[in-house]
């Protein structure tokens, strides 16, 4: 179904479905394959610098676990660590909590 609505158009190159409850995916599709979809939208929990202070441009080590911050990122629109979607940091410009879904009201982040 997220093929259809999401990767049909062309307009975005990967999508996923995940459970409402604890935010972990179960399906991903990618433009050309299911692989693909995975690799652009979910990655193990791993390490990396994220910034702390703009002003002295201080960085801490810290995990990102995938859907933990998703989770986060759809409860409040925004997230400690930024948003990290297959490894890759995205920022979140806006979040609409009452956003029209084919008649269903779904939390819509854009980035």
């Amino acid at each position: 179904i997220h093929s259809h609505y999401l990767l049909s158009e062309g307009k975005c190159y990967a999508g996923a479905l995940g459970n409402s409850s604890d935010y972990k995916l179960f399906a991903a599709q990618g433009t050309s394959s299911e692989e693909e979809g995975w690799a652009a939208t979910f990655s193990e929990d791993f390490e990396t610098e994220v910034l702390v202070d703009e002003v002295t441009e201080q960085t801490q080590k810290v995990t990102i676990n995938e859907a933990t911050a998703l989770r986060e990122a759809m409860e409040t629109g925004s997230t400690s660590n930024g948003l990290f979607i297959g490894g890759n940091k995205y920022r979140i410009v806006k979040y609409e909590t009452d956003f029209d879904c084919a008649g269903q009201e779904v939390v819509s982040l854009v980035h």
